[in-house]
């Protein structure tokens, strides 16, 4: 299936060009609705006692991340924020889950997740893949975030790396409407042998894509439910 997409492209004066790439459409079950309605509570409680300020926003956003950080499991926050696709050598990245705790505090937790994840992929597979699921990334997200995505490119995907070297593509879905300014931001961060690996899809296609890329999931829960069913 052919899809419009779009590709970070080296020359200075164009950050992205337009291009076809062939792809298997692939995708995955959503966030453990517990897990996300207690981050929501927990980020409602927050403001409720906060007032919001407009000219600190990002950091009161950081200030309610690291609330909610230290009142649930860091462990289960990363696992439903980043996951392999079961049997392929796919990892998945789920922004609108990432952003409700992400803060400094745990960039370096966030960090080593994502490179246990690549690893694991590298040893089965010799390769890897990221896609990513930026629904409601913003500009004001990327200033936010500019710490934790430059040492994520430094430590993940300089050229000297393996992970640098054996990462195939990078998926990204539900494309920021701001992509231009937001790629002009973050091209100098992304190695070079990696600009071309990009993929875009818009924010109509990626649903779909999505859904796609974690049907061998539900394919997979639907058998066990099945098998279960046999023995009761």
């Amino acid at each position: 299936m052919y899809s419009e997409t779009y590709k970070l492209n080296n020359d200075n004066n164009s950050v992205l060009e337009k291009s076809n790439y062939s792809v298997e459409c692939l995708q995955s079950p959503p966030p453990d609705y517990n897990t996300m309605e207690q981050m929501k509570q927990l980020q409602t409680n927050f403001y409720s006692n906060t007032d919001k300020n407009f000219f600190l926003k990002n950091n009161q956003k950081n200030q309610c991340a690291v609330e909610i950080s230290k009142q649930m499991n860091l462990q289960e926050l990363l696992d439903e924020t980043m996951y392999i696709i079961p049997d392929t050598n796919k990892v998945f990245f789920n922004y609108t889950v990432f952003k409700l705790y992400a803060n400094p505090q745990n960039y370096d937790a966030i960090i080593l997740n994502a490179l246990k994840l690549f690893k694991e992929c590298i040893q089965k597979y010799n390769c890897y893949e990221i896609h990513m699921d930026l629904k409601t990334f913003t500009i004001s997200a990327a200033t936010r975030y500019m710490t934790l995505i430059q040492s994520f490119c430094n430590e993940c995907l300089k050229s000297t790396t393996e992970y640098s070297m054996l990462a195939t593509n990078m998926f990204i879905y539900n494309t920021p409407g701001m992509m231009d300014q937001i790629s002009k931001m973050l091209k100098p961060l992304v190695p070079v042998n990696l600009r071309h690996k990009f993929v875009f899809f818009s924010k109509t296609d990626s649903p779909a894509k999505i859904n796609q890329l974690h049907s061998a999931i539900l394919v997979k829960q639907s058998d066990i439910a099945n098998q279960s069913n046999s023995f009761a």
